[in-house]
């Protein structure tokens, strides 16, 4: 016979449990009666092994454990107090747009995109048995595309069969440059120094994702260290004396800027 525990929690943080409740707007203490370990718990058929608490009908389990057995990674930014779940690969970027990097070797890089009409995942890794996959994954759909750059523009990047040159990375962005609900991807790969390229998709809705290409090569570009995002402006330094090409994202197109 199961054996139930009934007892009081003093100062228990809720905000450091996962599953049910309300979030707080700021952390306080309080005294709250639980049952300990009341439920079962299962994820994809394998039991959580932690403890849990049932409190006002609902149960809470640790973040880190439910997040291990999604395969998800948890993150805490100290600064401002907030807990996340990320896929693994992901990391946030300075300018607070979602953000992925890649370098051969690793385990495959996935980003997670919102567009107004479905979701997707941007998967940048490896490629069997040669060469670098880049594909958009739309997930209700079950179909992807691969993000398709111009002729040319990776000579500098790959290798003759598509691995990536020693030293390099892709690093995939997510911005909105026109605000419409539909973030553009922004692709980078290079060496960080004096070798690199950036390519900018944009997305637009179509009825069905595995006749149509929703995605369209929108820029294309050499780079050297890095790029900037401001607002509807994608702006690439050069040289060593600042120097930088600036391009304006108006009606679905970019236009470089005059100086």
């Amino acid at each position: 016979m199961r054996k139930e525990l009934k007892g009081m929690v003093i100062g228990f943080v809720l905000t450091s449990l996962l599953v049910g409740g309300s979030a707080l707007a700021a952390g306080y203490k309080s005294t709250i009666e639980v049952l300990f370990n009341n439920v079962n718990l299962m994820v994809n058929g394998k039991k959580v092994a932690s403890d849990n608490i049932l409190y006002n009908g609902t149960t809470y389990i640790p973040l880190r454990d439910v997040a291990d057995l999604l395969g998800k990674k948890v993150g805490w930014d100290q600064a401002s107090s907030t807990a996340s779940i990320n896929d693994p690969g992901f990391v946030p970027a300075d300018n607070g747009d979602a953000s992925v990097a890649w370098k051969d070797g690793e385990e495959d890089a996935n980003l997670s995109v919102q567009f107004k009409d479905r979701s997707a995942t941007v998967v940048i890794g490896r490629d069997h048995p040669n060469g670098t996959k880049m594909n958009v994954i739309f997930n209700e759909d079950k179909f992807g595309w691969p993000l398709e750059l111009d002729n040319g523009s990776s000579a500098d990047i790959f290798k003759p069969y598509g691995d990536l040159n020693d030293g390099f990375s892709i690093h995939a962005t997510l911005h909105d440059f026109d605000g419409d609900g539909n973030p553009e991807i922004v692709l980078t790969a290079g060496d960080g120094l004096v070798t690199g390229h950036v390519w900018v998709f944009s997305y637009t809705s179509v009825s069905d994702v595995s006749k149509i290409n929703p995605l369209k090569l929108e820029l294309s570009e050499m780079i050297q260290q890095k790029v900037e995002l401001d607002n509807n402006k994608l702006i690439i330094p050069y040289g060593s004396v600042g120097l930088f090409n600036e391009y304006d994202y108006t009606n679905g197109h970019f236009a470089k800027s005059v100086q």
